[in-house]
């Protein structure tokens, strides 16, 4: 769906770039935004592709060129019979209120928040969940991260409760009971 139709200059970062008819720029990270597939399975699904020669890749630092192989047949034979197709289609079919039909709706992504405030639903969180540390100390470590690294979430908040699901599987709370029970060990032995 991504492929252009006609001849046109892309222009990325400050680099011109000429795509033909069954091409399109593709990045990793943005497929797996769009999708939200990881990486590696864009990766395995892109790879399984070339394979298969459904697809040719022509790979930059920033970016790849996929070009679609047989773009032109998946595509008929122009433009008047794709628009007589469609109308027949039409025509002939009931119309349907499925999600083929509706435009998508396209989720808002992006970087952190100047001012992330804890609310009082996500401490509930935590503490439900079994967090017992310094919720104000780990947010300002949840959002340093994600800054350094220049993240974009459509969700700021369910990022950070995988950031407290990851901190409670990495770093398990200890417990604050003494060993032995508090006992001696005078009262060990004894």
């Amino acid at each position: 769906m991504k492929a252009t139709h006609k001849e046109y200059d892309a222009v990325i970062g400050y680099q011109q770039v000429r795509l033909v008819p069954g091409q399109f720029i593709f990045g990793r990270r943005q497929a797996a935004i769009e999708t939200g597939l990881s990486e590696q399975q864009i990766r395995t699904i892109v790879d399984s592709l070339k394979n298969r020669g459904n697809l040719t890749i022509k790979s930059t630092n920033r970016f790849s060129i996929i070009s679609i192989v047989n773009w032109e047949i998946y595509q008929g034979n122009g433009i008047e019979n794709n628009q007589q197709t469609n109308q027949q289609l039409t025509n002939n079919q009931p119309h349907t209120n499925t999600e083929t039909h509706k435009q998508r709706k396209r989720v808002s992504v992006t970087s952190p928040p100047e001012n992330f405030p804890i609310t009082d639903k996500m401490k509930d969180y935590a503490r439900d969940k079994g967090y017992l540390g310094d919720l104000h100390t780990l947010t300002e470590k949840f959002i340093n991260y994600h800054r350094a690294k220049g993240s974009k979430f459509s969700s700021w908040e369910a990022a950070w409760r995988n950031w407290i699901l990851n901190e409670l599987k990495f770093h398990p709370p200890t417990t604050s009971t003494p060993l032995n029970g508090g006992r001696t060990l005078e009262d060990v032995l004894a």
